[in-house]
């Protein structure tokens, strides 16, 4: 009985899971969006409209409050959340480009980031180098090629060294490399500290007077109006059912949503940017910090033999073609040292691939790809040493690409009215040129011109490569295609509500009964569950065989699973009576591995000896 009661709590939770975890995935079509709107009143409207609050969104509404603009910041989750392209602690600050305009942009970003820093009032890169090395051959990838950038660092003056690949195995935990290897390293490259990053950038807008709404979720700009963009938003809280429909008004847009752009762009001007979504993996390894690289004495502070290590003096990235030819079986691998306000003794060190390729958000995968973390893991036991041969722990994020691997940096197409209107940002690897990119969007809506020292002529939204692709990929259907998917998976049906006035309700009841309105599904893993009026069902009532008395739960083991298992029941206002069973009351919470130093592990209970050991907890929940 208890088993059975066991397999019901474990199918609502992934019931629950499930809903969480689609509940952004319904777009409205364009005929959902009201034509016109209230005219705006000076107090209602803004000079900027910022679609998207991670780096680029802020760092954008940043400059164009300094520029005594009044900015709103719409962001569709929360600040700081891991749906998007900038989660996780660190990033690479990098000079070293293949190419003369993105060398040329970075030699800029690293003056753009000084003068951030300044204004923040503490350090947001931690300037340890960047050591790039791998097989001088290699020609093509993400990331460019090993050598080529030799004639932009000469041009631009920056600092480099080169190495061999006996020097790179002395200043580096490096075994067992190809002696063909060469390397470069250059000093003034360095880690980005996300977290630090966006706290500050937050701050930063606040302090300029900039408006930020999280839980705002932007479904269509309307551009029409060549005085101002309207921006078509749900605006509440996690659960939509509790959101407002809102239209705001602006002089000008800036876009900013990263892998979430096709769906504004779709149901707003019937066209699709041509991107793969990389599910890009990371995985944190334990390493040996008493395995240390010491400073030469007497070394230069710019040379790598300038440099601690313990045992990472720098960031790395190794340059090697595929195994097999095969471009999933990349041997891109990179990684970081140790860094103060990360996990101690942690490393982040991953494959600069992916393996899970998509096309919208909606279909990212819960979890890290296995296959991406053993490809890694395979990297780190065949060529270092002082690191763990397991990962304590890996997560993902969304990397926007276009054909080209480069940004799309522009104004919107020519054929969108008033398209000078609207300034977008998307794809590329861009976190290096965050307060950049921000100067850049601010002067694209609000001087109409941009600085000639910034060449963006490179990333235009219409460009296309012969034999290659474009940017722009029409979506294929007639008029305003975004079309919702019926809540039982079925057909899809297109949408045409009433207009709305600012501040009506907006439910998934209401998009139930429009869609659907006699439907009744059965208890079944769904965003949403409904009867025949359109109303969420409680979970009560999707299991009759519950009956009228208190449902007794038991819950067999305290770790993080089992502990989320009951918030859930809680959360969901189940009628129940919860027991957790835990074997070990000195271990809730759980652990994923256990390391045990000395005699620890047969040590007595209650001695100092037995208290020598380390627990790697969970580090995610269901």
């Amino acid at each position: 009985m208890l088993a059975g009661k066991i397999v019901k709590l474990l199918f609502l939770q992934k019931l629950v899971s499930a809903e969480t975890y689609e509940r952004n995935k319904d777009t409205p079509t364009r005929e959902a969006f009201p034509t016109s709107s209230p005219a705006p009143t000076p107090d209602t409207l803004y000079d900027v409209i910022v679609v998207g609050g991670g780096p680029m969104g802020l760092s954008a509404a940043y400059e164009c409050a300094k520029a005594g603009k009044k900015v709103l910041v719409l962001e569709r989750f929360v600040l700081y959340n891991q749906s998007g392209s900038s989660n996780d602690l660190v990033r690479m600050f990098r000079t070293m480009y293949t190419e003369d305009f993105m060398a040329d942009l970075a030699f800029h970003a690293n003056d753009a980031w000084k003068v951030l820093e300044q204004e923040a009032g503490t350090n947001l890169i931690q300037r340890s180098g960047l050591l790039n090395f791998g097989d001088p051959n290699f020609k093509t990838g993400p990331e460019g090629n090993l050598l080529a950038p030799i004639k932009n660092l000469e041009r631009l003056g920056m600092k480099y060294q080169n190495l061999t690949v006996d020097q790179i195995q002395e200043q580096f935990p490096f075994h067992d490399l190809p002696p063909n290897y060469q390397g470069l390293w250059a000093p003034d490259n360095g880690c980005i500290n996300v977290s630090e990053m966006l706290r500050q950038l937050v701050r930063l807008c606040k302090k300029h007077g900039v408006e930020i709404r999280q839980w705002a979720k932007v479904v269509a700009l309307d551009t029409s109006n060549e005085n101002k963009v309207n921006v078509h938003a749900i605006v509440g809280e996690e659960d939509i059912t509790k959101g407002a429909y809102e239209i705001f008004s602006a002089k000008k847009s800036i876009m900013t949503a990263g892998a979430y752009s096709n769906q504004i762009l779709d149901a707003s001007f019937n066209f699709k940017l041509d991107v793969d979504i990389w599910e890009m993996v990371y995985s944190y390894y334990a390493v040996d910090s008493t395995l240390e690289y010491p400073a030469t004495p007497g070394a230069h502070k710019d040379t790598v033999e300038g440099q601690n290590g313990k045992p990472f003096k720098s960031m790395w990235f190794q340059f090697a073609a595929s195994d097999d030819g095969d471009p999933i079986k990349s041997n891109l691998f990179y990684g970081f040292p140790t860094v103060p306000w990360g996990i101690k003794d942690n490393a982040r060190i991953a494959v600069d691939s992916a393996v899970r390729r998509i096309k919208d958000p909606s279909e990212r995968q819960i979890g890290a790809s296995p296959f991406d973390i053993e490809l890694t893991r395979k990297f780190v036991e065949k060529h270092l040493r002082g690191v763990t041969l397991q990962p304590n722990y890996a997560g993902s994020c969304l990397q926007t690409n276009v054909y080209d691997n480069m940004f799309v940096l522009d104004y919107l197409p020519p054929d969108v009215p008033n398209n000078q209107n609207v300034a977008i940002f998307t794809a590329g690897w861009g976190m290096q040129f965050v307060p950049l990119i921000g100067i850049i969007l601010k002067e694209l809506v609000v001087d109409t011109k941009v600085n000639p020292h910034y060449d963006i002529s490179h990333f235009k939204i219409t460009r296309s490569g012969p034999g290659k692709g474009s940017v722009i990929a029409k979506s294929g259907s007639p008029g305003f295609s975004t079309a919702f998917t019926d809540l039982n998976r079925g057909s899809s049906h297109h949408v045409s509500l009433p207009a709305k006035k600012n501040k009506t309700p907006f439910t998934r009841e209401a998009y139930a009964k429009k869609l659907a309105p006699n439907l009744t599904l059965k208890p079944k893993v769904s965003s949403v569950v409904v009867d025949a009026d359109g109303k969420i069902l409680d979970f009560d009532n999707q299991f009759p065989d519950v009956g009228v008395e208190p449902l007794s739960v038991g819950i067999l083991g305290g770790g993080i699973s089992g502990l989320y298992a009951a918030i859930l029941l809680k959360d969901i206002n189940l009628k129940c009576k919860i027991e957790i069973l835990e074997a070990n009351p000195n271990r809730l919470g759980g652990r994923v591995f256990t390391k045990y130093f000395g005699n620890a592990k047969l040590a007595e209970p209650g001695s100092s000896e037995y208290y020598n050991y380390f627990d790697v907890g969970a580090m995610r929940l269901p």
